[in-house]
């Protein structure tokens, strides 16, 4: 995560319902240490982390080797539990199971008077490739999902002629790509995006970094599946995918995926690949490791209304344990 990333879902996907709320770290020198992104909204004493739905993880962001990120988010909750008036709630959400524990973020909160029940929000599949290239790697997924692909490949050659274009930088190839992959979305399973600007403007922004894995597959030059992956100097991040329902016959989608597997781990030679956020099936046939995203809530048993809701969440919590 980066400056980057929070400009644009806030600009693009945020901007209408919320304030940004932005905490800095700094050295004597005025040099920035960390940055914690959050938001507020209207009539509602509540601090919430910096995400919605496009979000696929969430953390302070520690930005000096001088300073730890646990270090930084004792600081920053240290200066959140002092501010006037006093917040009811922090709400953060999609935050790494193991670097909640890391950076002691529930033992934190709990010092400084708030009650920190936490929950699970989703699994997340991922692949380390441990140096692997992408003909080993595929050669161990498993046989029903290699010989699907290569009964479906077989099938369209026969019938149709398909190509796959991937776009990696700014220009008029990705304008095209864009323009394809929203096309691709419109016609495909998912539900309108809430956000229509964002991803096109993520598109352009990951563009413009470099990170850039826009793969569409077309089938007699007509846009069947798409896929939009940031990949990172070390991290292949599959953030979006959709594909025509007209062309399932095919395994459009799985035919994509197999190119865009082969190019992270070929070309970028990434060392892991992170299949976002949601435990669905089909991701366990290309991942092989799964952790947990967990969300807190933390209400401030120094306020009425915070120690309110934590004395009703804690009944909640009681009364599950019966059900």
């Amino acid at each position: 995560m980066s400056l980057d990333w929070f400009h644009c879902l806030y600009k693009y996907a945020l901007a209408e319902s919320t304030t940004p709320r932005i905490y800095g770290l700094f050295d004597q020198e005025e040099a920035v240490l960390g940055m914690f992104f959050c938001v507020v909204q209207k009539s509602d004493n509540t601090l919430y982390g910096m995400t919605n739905f496009y979000t696929m993880e969430f953390a302070p962001v520690s930005l000096s080797a001088s300073t730890s990120l646990a270090d930084a988010v004792a600081l920053f909750v240290d200066y959140i539990a002092s501010e006037r008036p006093k917040w009811n709630k922090i709400d953060l959400r999609l935050m790494r199971e193991e670097l909640l524990d890391n950076i002691n973020m529930f033992e934190i909160l709990s010092d400084r008077n708030f009650s920190v029940p936490p929950f699970f929000m989703y699994d997340n599949w991922f692949l380390e490739v441990s140096g692997r290239d992408f003909e080993s790697y595929y050669a161990s997924r498993g046989s029903r999902l290699r010989n699907t692909i290569r009964r479906k490949e077989n099938k369209l050659k026969k019938t149709h002629d398909y190509t796959i274009e991937l776009v990696d930088k700014p220009g008029p190839e990705m304008v095209k790509a864009t323009k394809d992959y929203e096309t691709i979305y419109n016609s495909s399973w998912k539900k309108p995006e809430a956000f229509p600007e964002f991803s096109p403007q993520l598109i352009e922004l990951c563009a413009t970094l470099g990170f850039l894995r826009l793969g569409v597959l077309y089938i007699d030059s007509k846009p069947a599946a798409a896929q939009l992956w940031i990949n990172t100097k070390t991290t292949a991040m599959i953030y979006k995918l959709a594909y025509d329902e007209e062309f399932s016959a095919f395994s459009a989608g799985s035919i994509l995926s197999r190119e865009m597997f082969r190019h992270a781990i070929d070309v970028d030679r990434v060392a892991e690949i992170d299949y976002g956020i949601g435990g669905e099936n089909y991701k366990k046939d290309w991942m092989e490791g799964v952790r947990k995203f967990n969300g807190l809530l933390a209400f401030n048993k120094k306020t009425p209304t915070g120690l309110a809701l934590s004395v009703v969440d804690s009944a909640k919590a009681f009364l599950k344990r019966f059900k």
